[in-house]
């Protein structure tokens, strides 16, 4: 039996699963803190509001997106602005010419999917303001950042939001009638 099998066969379960997820928030590897932080939420714990509120000062946007959806869960909306502020600010398009044109490009794109999950982010976590910032990103110059919002007000409930996916059914362009059902996909969740 090893040190951890040793150390672990006198701890119920539950308490080192919980003892190990309060260690994932301090990860070296963004990833597991986003999982980690993805999770609080779910176990509906209310001991977990300061670790989550901690994750707001986390560098990587995707920890704060999964602390602000998790903190939702727990009844605390301070994670709108958080997500917000991840949203608001759109990228500079890149210059399409020039020696690091391909790498602006790149930062462009990985930018705005992640503007794209704060905005699904803000979708799940829900309300007036929540919502009301996902209504402004309809008009988003970005257009995985438009659909994440449609998305996002399709599956809140908006009726408006559903017939740009049921008509890009019948685009010509097999990408557009991939992301259509992928989408309704989404919106429908459970129901499908």
């Amino acid at each position: 039996m090893g040190a951890c099998s040793a150390d672990a066969a006198g701890q119920d379960p539950g308490a080192r699963a919980l003892k190990v997820l309060v260690g994932a928030m301090s990860h070296k590897d963004a990833e597991v803190r986003a999982l980690a932080a993805g999770q609080w939420g779910n176990l509906k714990n209310p001991a977990a509001r300061k670790l989550l509120t901690k994750a707001f000062a986390d560098a990587d946007a995707r920890v704060r997106i999964e602390a602000g959806v998790g903190l939702s869960r727990l009844g605390d909306i301070s994670g709108v602005k958080v997500l917000f502020d991840i949203v608001a600010p759109a990228p500079k398009t890149p210059e399409p010419e020039g020696p690091s044109a391909a790498v602006e490009e790149l930062k462009f794109i990985a930018k705005n999917k992640l503007r794209a999950a704060a905005v699904k982010g803000l979708g799940e976590i829900g309300g007036d303001l929540a919502l009301y910032i996902v209504a402004q990103a309809t008009e988003d110059g970005s257009a995985e950042v438009r659909d994440a919002a449609l998305a996002a007000l399709a599956k809140s409930g908006d009726g408006d939001a559903l017939p740009p996916f049921l008509s890009a059914i019948d685009s010509p362009e097999s990408a557009v009638r991939q992301k259509a059902v992928e989408a309704l996909t989404e919106i429908g969740g459970d129901g499908l």
